[in-house]
């Protein structure tokens, strides 16, 4: 079997388009490893995992909540070295190229899943023409509204997610008490 300090090559992009089942063998994505996948959560932040199945690569396929300094292994199942996995709304990577292996299974963090192909590039004019770049929201309170809008339309993974960035916000500034009070909102959610 493969050692466990098998060198981890990167590939993760905006856009996980992995091909149909054959494409995937023939290129490499698809090379026979099939076991659980462990994420060892290496930041400081609470943050959510989400698995993208190669059959429906356009659907997140399930998604684990990670605190900070903890190590959880990704469900019961076993899953193959194409699957996409996603910390947050970075980039999808390619399980198999972003997990060292350990024969049974596939172990990654999430500093690992931030490493892209290529590096994004923003342009702040078009043919010489001003052009707004979209901004993010800078208040924690902005993410806490966003995440009651995405909650209403039932989706609770976007709400997770901003709930995240607020808390991670209050945490940066100081705000303790607040900070407390959105995480004990996402426990909520989460059924905790």
């Amino acid at each position: 079997m493969l050692a466990a300090t098998l060198p981890v090559q990167a590939q993760c992009t905006t856009s996980y388009e992995p091909g149909a089942q054959p494409q995937r063998v023939t290129t490499g994505l698809f090379d026979g490893r099939v076991g659980r996948i462990k994420v060892i959560n290496n930041t400081e932040n609470a943050t959510l995992i989400s698995l993208y199945h190669p059959d429906a690569p356009k659907r997140v396929f399930r998604y684990w909540y990670a605190e900070p300094g903890e190590g959880y292994l990704l469900g019961t199942d076993n899953y193959s070295s194409d699957w996409g996995i996603q910390v947050d709304e970075g980039p999808i990577c390619i399980v198999g190229r972003v997990a060292s292996w350990d024969g049974s299974t596939f172990t990654t963090f999430p500093s690992r899943l931030f490493i892209t192909e290529a590096t994004p590039s923003i342009k702040g004019t078009v043919s010489g023409s001003p052009v707004a770049l979209p901004s993010l929201p800078q208040l924690p309170t902005d993410y806490e509204t966003i995440a009651r809008k995405q909650l209403t339309e039932g989706d609770i993974r976007g709400s997770l997610l901003s709930l995240l960035r607020a808390a991670d916000l209050y945490k940066a500034s100081g705000q303790i008490a607040d900070e407390k009070r959105v995480r004990d909102r996402i426990n909520q959610i989460r059924g905790n």
